[in-house]
Protein backbone atom coordinates (compact mmCIF):
# COMPACT_ATOMS: atom_id res chain seq x y z
CA UNK A 1 0.00 0.00 0.00
CA UNK A 2 2.79 2.38 0.99
CA UNK A 3 4.63 1.50 -2.22
CA UNK A 4 1.50 2.27 -4.25
CA UNK A 5 1.10 5.65 -2.53
CA UNK A 6 4.76 6.51 -3.14
CA UNK A 7 4.54 5.58 -6.81
CA UNK A 8 1.30 7.55 -7.20
CA UNK A 9 2.84 10.59 -5.50
CA UNK A 10 5.94 10.40 -7.69
CA UNK A 11 3.80 10.11 -10.81
CA UNK A 12 1.78 13.15 -9.71
CA UNK A 13 4.93 15.21 -9.08
CA UNK A 14 6.41 14.29 -12.46
CA UNK A 15 3.12 15.08 -14.18
CA UNK A 16 2.92 18.42 -12.37
CA UNK A 17 6.48 19.30 -13.36
CA UNK A 18 5.66 18.48 -16.98
CA UNK A 19 2.58 20.72 -16.91
CA UNK A 20 4.60 23.53 -15.34
CA UNK A 21 7.29 23.16 -18.01
CA UNK A 22 4.65 23.30 -20.72
CA UNK A 23 2.78 26.28 -19.28
CA UNK A 24 5.71 28.46 -18.16
CA UNK A 25 7.14 29.91 -21.34
CA UNK A 26 10.63 31.37 -21.31
CA UNK A 27 10.96 34.98 -22.42
CA UNK A 28 13.92 37.38 -22.46
CA UNK A 29 13.14 41.08 -22.24
CA UNK A 30 15.32 44.20 -22.50
CA UNK A 31 14.32 47.76 -21.62
CA UNK A 32 16.09 51.15 -21.66
CA UNK A 33 17.86 52.08 -18.45
CA UNK A 34 18.57 55.55 -19.88
CA UNK A 35 16.40 57.40 -22.35
CA UNK A 36 12.70 56.93 -22.72
CA UNK A 37 10.51 57.26 -19.65
CA UNK A 38 7.52 54.92 -19.13
CA UNK A 39 9.36 52.17 -21.03
CA UNK A 40 11.98 52.46 -18.33
CA UNK A 41 9.65 52.41 -15.33
CA UNK A 42 7.54 49.52 -16.64
CA UNK A 43 10.76 47.64 -17.37
CA UNK A 44 11.85 48.19 -13.76
CA UNK A 45 8.55 46.76 -12.49
CA UNK A 46 8.91 43.66 -14.66
CA UNK A 47 12.51 43.17 -13.53
CA UNK A 48 11.97 43.70 -9.81
CA UNK A 49 8.55 42.03 -9.31
CA UNK A 50 7.13 38.53 -9.78
CA UNK A 51 4.46 39.73 -12.23
CA UNK A 52 5.88 37.80 -15.18
CA UNK A 53 6.11 34.63 -13.11
CA UNK A 54 2.50 35.00 -11.98
CA UNK A 55 1.48 35.38 -15.63
CA UNK A 56 3.09 32.02 -16.42
CA UNK A 57 6.36 33.27 -17.88
CA UNK A 58 9.89 32.27 -16.94
CA UNK A 59 11.59 35.56 -17.68
CA UNK A 60 14.88 37.37 -17.63
CA UNK A 61 14.63 41.16 -17.77
CA UNK A 62 17.71 43.23 -18.57
CA UNK A 63 18.23 47.02 -18.59
CA UNK A 64 20.34 48.35 -21.47
CA UNK A 65 21.66 51.88 -21.88
CA UNK A 66 21.22 52.62 -25.57
CA UNK A 67 18.75 52.01 -28.38
CA UNK A 68 21.62 50.52 -30.38
CA UNK A 69 22.22 47.96 -27.61
CA UNK A 70 18.55 47.02 -27.57
CA UNK A 71 18.44 46.52 -31.34
CA UNK A 72 21.69 44.54 -31.35
CA UNK A 73 20.43 42.26 -28.57
CA UNK A 74 17.23 41.52 -30.49
CA UNK A 75 18.95 40.93 -33.84
CA UNK A 76 21.62 38.68 -32.29
CA UNK A 77 18.97 36.56 -30.59
CA UNK A 78 20.10 37.44 -27.07
CA UNK A 79 16.62 38.75 -26.20
CA UNK A 80 13.12 38.11 -27.52
CA UNK A 81 11.46 41.43 -26.68
CA UNK A 82 12.66 45.03 -26.51
CA UNK A 83 10.98 48.16 -25.18
CA UNK A 84 11.97 50.90 -27.61
CA UNK A 85 10.67 53.84 -29.65
CA UNK A 86 9.28 54.43 -33.11
CA UNK A 87 12.43 54.90 -35.18
CA UNK A 88 14.21 51.79 -33.90
CA UNK A 89 11.30 49.60 -35.02
CA UNK A 90 11.43 51.09 -38.53
CA UNK A 91 15.22 50.63 -38.68
CA UNK A 92 14.95 46.98 -37.66
CA UNK A 93 12.40 46.26 -40.37
CA UNK A 94 14.15 48.36 -42.99
CA UNK A 95 17.41 46.52 -42.40
CA UNK A 96 15.67 43.21 -42.97
CA UNK A 97 15.18 41.92 -39.43
CA UNK A 98 11.79 40.19 -39.10
CA UNK A 99 9.92 41.42 -36.03
CA UNK A 100 6.53 42.62 -34.87
CA UNK A 101 5.32 45.71 -33.08
CA UNK A 102 2.95 44.18 -30.53
CA UNK A 103 2.08 46.99 -28.11
CA UNK A 104 2.69 50.60 -27.20
CA UNK A 105 2.94 52.07 -23.72
CA UNK A 106 2.01 55.43 -25.24
CA UNK A 107 4.02 58.61 -25.09
CA UNK A 108 7.54 58.62 -23.66
CA UNK A 109 7.51 62.37 -23.21
CA UNK A 110 8.45 64.63 -26.12
CA UNK A 111 11.03 65.36 -28.78
CA UNK A 112 11.83 69.02 -29.26
CA UNK A 113 14.14 71.60 -30.80
CA UNK A 114 15.94 73.35 -27.96
CA UNK A 115 18.57 76.04 -27.44
CA UNK A 116 20.60 77.34 -24.51
CA UNK A 117 21.17 80.90 -25.74
CA UNK A 118 18.30 83.11 -24.49
CA UNK A 119 18.68 85.27 -27.59
CA UNK A 120 17.58 82.36 -29.77
CA UNK A 121 13.86 81.97 -29.15
CA UNK A 122 12.43 80.98 -32.54
CA UNK A 123 13.34 78.30 -35.06
CA UNK A 124 13.75 81.03 -37.68
CA UNK A 125 16.55 82.51 -35.53
CA UNK A 126 18.69 79.53 -36.54
CA UNK A 127 19.58 80.82 -40.00
CA UNK A 128 23.35 80.61 -40.33
CA UNK A 129 23.64 78.74 -37.02
CA UNK A 130 24.78 75.24 -36.04
CA UNK A 131 22.02 72.72 -35.37
CA UNK A 132 22.54 69.10 -34.39
CA UNK A 133 20.64 65.93 -33.66
CA UNK A 134 21.24 62.19 -33.77
CA UNK A 135 20.50 61.07 -37.32
CA UNK A 136 18.30 58.01 -37.64
CA UNK A 137 16.47 58.33 -34.33
CA UNK A 138 13.10 59.84 -33.41
CA UNK A 139 14.43 63.42 -33.33
CA UNK A 140 15.82 63.42 -36.88
CA UNK A 141 12.69 63.84 -39.01
CA UNK A 142 10.93 66.27 -36.61
CA UNK A 143 14.02 68.50 -36.49
CA UNK A 144 14.09 68.73 -40.28
CA UNK A 145 10.32 69.32 -40.34
CA UNK A 146 10.55 72.21 -37.84
CA UNK A 147 13.33 73.84 -39.85
CA UNK A 148 11.40 73.50 -43.10
CA UNK A 149 8.17 74.72 -41.50
CA UNK A 150 9.99 77.94 -40.67
CA UNK A 151 11.43 78.35 -44.20
CA UNK A 152 14.90 77.04 -43.41
CA UNK A 153 16.66 74.58 -45.68
CA UNK A 154 18.83 72.28 -43.51
CA UNK A 155 21.30 71.83 -46.39
CA UNK A 156 21.69 75.50 -47.30
CA UNK A 157 20.57 77.88 -44.56
CA UNK A 158 22.49 76.45 -41.60
CA UNK A 159 25.01 73.83 -40.54
CA UNK A 160 23.01 70.67 -39.81
CA UNK A 161 25.15 68.13 -37.94
CA UNK A 162 24.88 64.48 -37.02
CA UNK A 163 25.99 63.91 -33.42
CA UNK A 164 26.74 60.35 -32.33
CA UNK A 165 24.79 60.09 -29.07
CA UNK A 166 22.77 62.02 -26.51
CA UNK A 167 25.78 62.62 -24.23
CA UNK A 168 27.91 64.41 -26.87
CA UNK A 169 24.79 66.20 -28.15
CA UNK A 170 23.99 67.66 -24.73
CA UNK A 171 27.66 68.53 -24.21
CA UNK A 172 27.80 70.38 -27.54
CA UNK A 173 24.76 72.42 -26.52
CA UNK A 174 26.26 73.26 -23.14
CA UNK A 175 29.60 74.33 -24.63
CA UNK A 176 27.89 76.39 -27.37
CA UNK A 177 29.43 74.22 -30.10
CA UNK A 178 25.83 73.90 -31.23
CA UNK A 179 23.29 76.71 -31.20
CA UNK A 180 20.32 74.33 -31.08
CA UNK A 181 19.58 70.63 -31.05
CA UNK A 182 16.78 68.17 -31.55
CA UNK A 183 16.65 66.11 -28.33
CA UNK A 184 14.16 64.00 -26.40
CA UNK A 185 12.78 63.51 -22.92
CA UNK A 186 13.74 63.17 -20.17
CA UNK A 187 16.61 65.41 -21.30
CA UNK A 188 14.25 68.16 -22.46
CA UNK A 189 12.56 68.22 -19.07
CA UNK A 190 15.95 68.13 -17.36
CA UNK A 191 17.06 71.20 -19.32
CA UNK A 192 13.82 73.07 -18.65
CA UNK A 193 14.00 72.35 -14.92
CA UNK A 194 17.58 73.61 -14.66
CA UNK A 195 16.73 76.55 -16.96
CA UNK A 196 19.71 75.63 -19.12
CA UNK A 197 17.50 74.95 -22.16
CA UNK A 198 14.29 76.24 -23.68
CA UNK A 199 12.08 74.91 -26.46
CA UNK A 200 12.08 77.07 -29.58
CA UNK A 201 8.89 78.43 -31.08
CA UNK A 202 7.69 78.20 -34.65
CA UNK A 203 6.74 81.38 -36.47
CA UNK A 204 3.07 80.62 -35.79
CA UNK A 205 3.73 80.70 -32.04
CA UNK A 206 3.53 76.94 -31.44
CA UNK A 207 6.34 75.04 -29.76
CA UNK A 208 8.78 73.01 -31.87
CA UNK A 209 7.81 69.88 -29.96
CA UNK A 210 6.17 66.54 -30.78
CA UNK A 211 5.25 63.27 -29.09
CA UNK A 212 7.84 60.55 -28.64
CA UNK A 213 5.90 57.33 -29.21
CA UNK A 214 6.93 54.04 -27.64
CA UNK A 215 6.67 50.55 -29.08
CA UNK A 216 7.31 47.04 -27.80
CA UNK A 217 8.97 44.82 -30.39
CA UNK A 218 9.06 41.02 -30.46
CA UNK A 219 11.24 38.99 -32.83
CA UNK A 220 9.21 37.12 -35.45
CA UNK A 221 11.01 33.93 -34.53
CA UNK A 222 9.87 34.14 -30.91
CA UNK A 223 6.31 35.18 -31.81
CA UNK A 224 5.91 32.35 -34.31
CA UNK A 225 7.33 29.70 -31.98
CA UNK A 226 5.60 30.89 -28.79
CA UNK A 227 2.07 32.10 -29.69
CA UNK A 228 0.74 31.02 -26.27
CA UNK A 229 3.29 33.25 -24.52
CA UNK A 230 2.06 36.50 -26.02
CA UNK A 231 -1.32 36.67 -24.20
CA UNK A 232 0.57 35.96 -20.96
CA UNK A 233 2.99 38.75 -21.77
CA UNK A 234 0.08 41.12 -22.42
CA UNK A 235 -1.40 40.28 -19.03
CA UNK A 236 1.95 40.91 -17.34
CA UNK A 237 2.41 44.16 -19.24
CA UNK A 238 -1.01 45.43 -18.13
CA UNK A 239 -0.26 44.51 -14.52
CA UNK A 240 3.19 46.11 -14.62
CA UNK A 241 1.89 49.33 -16.17
CA UNK A 242 -0.81 49.63 -13.52
CA UNK A 243 1.72 48.98 -10.75
CA UNK A 244 4.02 51.63 -12.25
CA UNK A 245 1.14 54.14 -12.08
CA UNK A 246 0.01 53.19 -8.58
CA UNK A 247 3.51 53.08 -7.07
CA UNK A 248 5.08 55.79 -9.20
CA UNK A 249 7.17 57.37 -6.45
CA UNK A 250 8.79 54.07 -5.52
CA UNK A 251 9.29 52.97 -9.13
CA UNK A 252 10.70 56.34 -10.19
CA UNK A 253 13.29 56.07 -7.42
CA UNK A 254 14.32 52.64 -8.68
CA UNK A 255 14.55 53.94 -12.25
CA UNK A 256 16.55 56.95 -11.04
CA UNK A 257 19.06 54.58 -9.46
CA UNK A 258 19.77 53.17 -12.93
CA UNK A 259 20.38 56.46 -14.73
CA UNK A 260 21.14 59.14 -12.15
CA UNK A 261 18.24 61.36 -13.21
CA UNK A 262 16.40 63.35 -10.57
CA UNK A 263 13.15 61.64 -9.58
CA UNK A 264 11.27 64.91 -10.14
CA UNK A 265 12.51 65.04 -13.75
CA UNK A 266 11.38 61.47 -14.39
CA UNK A 267 7.98 62.27 -12.91
CA UNK A 268 7.53 65.49 -14.88
CA UNK A 269 8.58 63.87 -18.18
CA UNK A 270 6.08 61.04 -17.59
CA UNK A 271 3.01 63.14 -16.80
CA UNK A 272 1.84 63.53 -20.40
CA UNK A 273 1.23 59.77 -20.71
CA UNK A 274 -2.29 58.68 -19.58
CA UNK A 275 -0.92 55.25 -18.57
CA UNK A 276 1.18 57.00 -15.94
CA UNK A 277 -2.03 58.01 -14.18
CA UNK A 278 -3.96 54.74 -14.59
CA UNK A 279 -6.24 53.97 -11.63
CA UNK A 280 -7.48 50.54 -12.71
CA UNK A 281 -6.59 47.85 -15.22
CA UNK A 282 -9.10 49.09 -17.82
CA UNK A 283 -7.30 52.47 -17.85
CA UNK A 284 -4.15 50.86 -19.27
CA UNK A 285 -3.94 51.34 -23.05
CA UNK A 286 -1.45 49.13 -24.92
CA UNK A 287 -2.87 49.57 -28.42
CA UNK A 288 -0.76 50.72 -31.36
CA UNK A 289 -3.12 53.35 -32.76
CA UNK A 290 -3.83 54.00 -36.44
CA UNK A 291 -2.25 57.43 -35.99
CA UNK A 292 0.92 55.79 -34.70
CA UNK A 293 0.97 53.37 -37.64
CA UNK A 294 0.71 56.32 -40.05
CA UNK A 295 3.61 57.97 -38.22
CA UNK A 296 5.68 54.78 -38.63
CA UNK A 297 4.88 54.73 -42.36
CA UNK A 298 6.06 58.35 -42.68
CA UNK A 299 9.27 57.44 -40.84
CA UNK A 300 9.77 54.50 -43.17
CA UNK A 301 9.50 56.75 -46.24
CA UNK A 302 11.88 59.31 -44.74
CA UNK A 303 14.54 56.76 -43.75
CA UNK A 304 14.40 55.12 -47.16
CA UNK A 305 14.86 58.50 -48.84
CA UNK A 306 17.80 59.29 -46.55
CA UNK A 307 19.28 55.82 -47.29
CA UNK A 308 19.21 54.85 -43.62
CA UNK A 309 17.37 51.64 -44.38
CA UNK A 310 17.78 49.23 -47.29
CA UNK A 311 14.17 48.38 -48.00
CA UNK A 312 10.75 49.92 -47.70
CA UNK A 313 8.31 47.76 -45.76
CA UNK A 314 4.55 47.65 -45.32
CA UNK A 315 4.38 48.63 -41.67
CA UNK A 316 0.88 47.24 -41.19
CA UNK A 317 2.15 43.76 -42.09
CA UNK A 318 4.41 43.88 -39.02
CA UNK A 319 1.88 45.10 -36.46
CA UNK A 320 0.53 42.24 -34.38
CA UNK A 321 -1.49 43.69 -31.52
CA UNK A 322 -1.34 41.73 -28.28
Amino acid sequence: MKLFICISLLAFMLSNEKVMAETNHKIRIAYPSVGTVINGQVGVVLEKSDILKKAGLEATVTPMALGKELKTALVSGNVDVIFTSESNFVVLLGQGFPCYGVASLGRGGYVGLVASDPKITKVSDLKGKKVGTIFGISTHLPTISWLQKNNLNPDKDLSFQNISAIGPLRAALASKELDAAGIFDPWIEDGLASKSLHILKNDDGSLARDDLDLIIVVSKDYADKNPEALPKFKKALQMATLEMAQKKNEINKQYSALNGLDVKIIHQASLSNPNYNAKKSSDVDLKISNHFIEKLETLNDFMLKEKMIKDSVKIKDYIRQL
